[in-house]
């Protein structure tokens, strides 16, 4: 518990640090005084120091990456010659016929030092384009919009004019593009058999490799509106299920279980590199290896603290991913998860274990306890509230989990039988049309979703303070498995 508290402190102090701007150059100074804090609990043997640590820990970590990109900003916005930057393009390049200049223009996803960025340049007519890997030498102005989820992804590097940007490093073989080549491969065997249904196909491979590219855009607001658009993100419910596939096959080879972590963390790893390394796909596969490491050195597995430290690495490493939509999501929805785990842990079964209602009321509180962790991050976003999602992904959630066993099962197969691999293929499809189906169902529904005003940090913390003091009422009154100490005054 206390590894979570920490964690908590930890993004909350980077919270404030960020909206503290006008002191982020001050940054030395903060965390001098962080340092000679530390020391002087440590001399004097103070306890109780960890929470306020970590909040001050990430005011300073925000402090300096907030006095980074403004350096950043000034050196690009504010100067009359711009600084030159060396950007690294990442992802795909799209390119389009330019209307104002001369030449093609691209554009493509780059870092501007810890400050994420799309870069537009204008290329002659001619000349090679940017491909993914490659270094630039640009000179250009960054301008800023307040569009967007992502505060750190609302700027555009715009480099116009001859002379402006040039090839400084080709493409080098690197790991990434290998995994990049890898996924590709694998997608192209995820279609085998799907020939007659694309869309299907593009639906797999969004699924099985996070390959969204290929959704429709009319179906990806159907997901949305229905609550269930979550199953697209490589996440812990894809790692959980390799991690469940590979320890079940372990499990029937008589692998002890210390053993059976060191065999599917690697492979855990080399999907969430195959899958593009996104946030919430991290976090998954960093608790599943803490999870699965703990009895290797002899520990308890604990899901709390494998939450603490998986968001401690994350935040500390990076601390603007705290404006990262998805990532910080990922972790309210995860913790939510956790905490009604062992909440209800606690509590007497209210029917018979092991039947399919007590499977359906189990399923059903963990998809409340996901909504209700992402609802106040959801409106103050996005200004929404779903509510058809509670239902909803009851039942996508394991038309998801048995799309990604055929799939995989297909991917396996295309190495020895073809016609296996399509049928396994065509199974998988046949489960995606039915999440589609149900998803589109639950959407046309009227009231599954509510437009309301974004809200504040004051709504979103009274929500969690709300459902926190409803659940400690909840299991005052309900019957626990072990029994409650008497009244204080008896």
């Amino acid at each position: 518990m206390r590894m979570t508290l920490a964690a908590c402190c930890l993004v909350a102090g980077e919270a404030c640090g960020f909206a503290l701007h006008a002191a982020a150059t001050a940054w030395p100074w903060m965390a001098g005084l962080l340092a000679f804090a530390i020391l002087v609990a440590y001399g004097w043997n103070i306890r109780g120091c960890l929470l306020p640590f970590a909040f001050a820990a990430g005011v300073v970590l925000a402090a300096k990456t907030e006095s980074v990109r403004q350096n950043i900003v000034d050196a690009t916005c504010f100067r009359a010659v711009p600084e030159a930057q060396h950007v690294l393009v990442e992802g795909r390049v799209n390119v389009w016929k330019s209307k104002k200049h001369a030449g093609k223009s691209v554009d493509f996803l780059s870092h501007l030092g810890p400050l994420p960025v799309k870069v537009v340049m204008t290329v002659a007519e001619g000349e090679s384009t940017p491909s993914p890997g490659e270094t630039w030498w640009c000179q250009g102005r960054l301008a800023s919009t307040q569009s967007g989820t992502n505060l750190f992804g609302r700027h555009t590097f715009w480099v116009r004019g001859s002379g402006k940007a040039r090839r400084l490093a080709a493409a080098e073989e690197t790991a990434s593009r290998r995994y990049a080549k890898t996924s590709a491969a694998l997608a192209s065997q995820a279609s085998l058999g799907l020939g007659w249904a694309p869309e299907l196909a593009g639906l797999n491979h969004a699924m099985l490799l996070g390959q969204r590219s290929a959704l429709d855009p009319s179906r990806r607001k159907t997901f949305a509106a229905a609550g269930t658009i979550h199953v697209f993100a490589i996440s812990g419910l894809h790692v959980m299920m390799l991690a469940w596939m590979l320890n079940g096959i372990l499990a029937r080879l008589d692998i002890p279980l210390a053993i059976r972590g060191l065999v599917t963390i690697p492979a855990v790893a080399a999907y969430v590199m195959l899958t593009g390394m996104r946030p919430s796909a991290i976090r998954a596969a960093m608790m599943m290896a803490l999870y699965l490491l703990a009895p290797v050195f002899g520990r308890r597995p604990d899901a709390q603290t494998a939450w603490g430290m998986a968001a401690i690495a994350v935040y500390v490493s990076a601390p603007a991913r705290i404006y990262d939509i998805g990532c910080t999501l990922s972790f309210a929805v995860m913790l939510g998860i956790v905490l009604w785990v062992r909440w209800s842990g606690n509590l007497q079964p209210l029917v018979a274990a092991g039947t399919m209602r007590q499977k359906f009321l189990g399923n059903l509180g963990v998809s409340f306890a996901a909504w209700a962790a992402g609802a106040p991050i959801i409106a103050q976003t996005f200004g929404r509230l779903s509510l058809g999602g509670l239902f909803a992904n009851i039942a996508v959630v394991i038309c998801a989990q048995w799309t990604v066993r055929f799939g995989a099962f297909g991917i396996a197969a295309s190495l020895i039988c073809i016609p296996l691999a399509a049928i396994a293929n065509n199974l998988a499809a046949s489960c995606t049309w039915l999440m589609a189906f149900i998803s589109e169902t639950v959407a046309s529904i009227p009231h599954t979703v509510i437009d309301t005003t974004r809200w504040t940090t004051l709504h979103s913390v009274s929500w969690y303070v709300f459902w926190a003091a409803a659940g400690l009422v909840a299991k005052r009154f309900l019957p626990c498995k072990t029994p409650r100490p008497g009244p204080w005054w008896l």
